[in-house]
């Protein structure tokens, strides 16, 4: 197992870049995470995708990009649902609806589940059931790939948007304290971030045509002509 193990990471020693969209807790388990494959070879990038970033109570939750969109706040706007039925035996049964899988009106011959107004009803009565802390429980414990839908101003307060960053405080010269999107990247030895804050209409104007060589006279001129601001 070791040496089978050994082979690929052999690579690593020449590699200009490594890119994995795994889970944190497999990326350790397998040995491939950057504290391990930096021994290797300490100048390559070890560039990671999450779900939900590296950070937080979601960080080790797999995911896809409707989910991404769920949790977001945009899947609320758009009303765009994204039916994943690998999972249906298994949603079925953690939710107390097993008998829908030997149903036909809900379940075809292989097993997938027939979409339709009746189904979707019968699951917003189960869902009405529980919170939606006590589903993510429930579904977290069945391995499920899952999430709920957010508004975007539920995003401004959720802990892992607020653990990575993703929402952030920021003091504007104008609007006081406000919360900004952050940057969505992370740098293991540098951080990034709002540092200043947008010019306003015209702030610049005086300072950007002194730079290409206006006389203050004509910059005047060109403000009174309302030519700039």
């Amino acid at each position: 197992m070791e040496q089978h193990k050994k082979k690929p990471l052999d690579g690593v020693k020449v590699a200009d870049i490594f890119l994995t969209n795994l889970r944190k807790s497999t990326k350790k388990k397998l040995g491939i995470d950057y504290a391990a494959l930096s021994k290797i070879n300490p100048r390559f990038i070890h560039a990671n995708v999450s779900g939900f970033g590296p950070e937080g109570p979601m960080a080790d939750m797999d995911a896809f990009d409707p989910l991404g969109q769920a949790w977001s706040g945009m899947t609320f706007i758009t009303g765009t649902d994204h039916p994943e039925s690998k999972y249906w035996g298994t949603f079925c049964r953690v939710t107390g609806q097993s008998t829908l899988l030997h149903d036909p009106p809900y379940t075809d011959d292989e097993g997938q589940p027939v979409k339709s107004a009746e189904l979707i009803e019968i699951f917003d009565t189960v869902f009405e059931a529980r919170t939606s802390l006590e589903w993510m429980e429930i579904l977290s414990r069945a391995e499920l790939i899952f999430c709920p839908i957010q508004k975007i101003t539920d995003v401004r307060s959720d802990p892992q948007a607020i653990a990575n960053n993703y929402v952030t405080a920021f003091k504007h010269k104008t609007l006081g304290d406000i919360q900004i999107p952050g940057y969505p990247v992370h740098f293991s030895a540098c951080t990034a971030g709002p540092h200043a804050d947008a010019p306003g209409l015209g702030e610049h104007t005086d300072e950007t045509l002194a730079d290409i060589g206006y006389a203050p006279e004509e910059i005047e001129r060109f403000r009174k002509e309302e030519i700039v601001r």
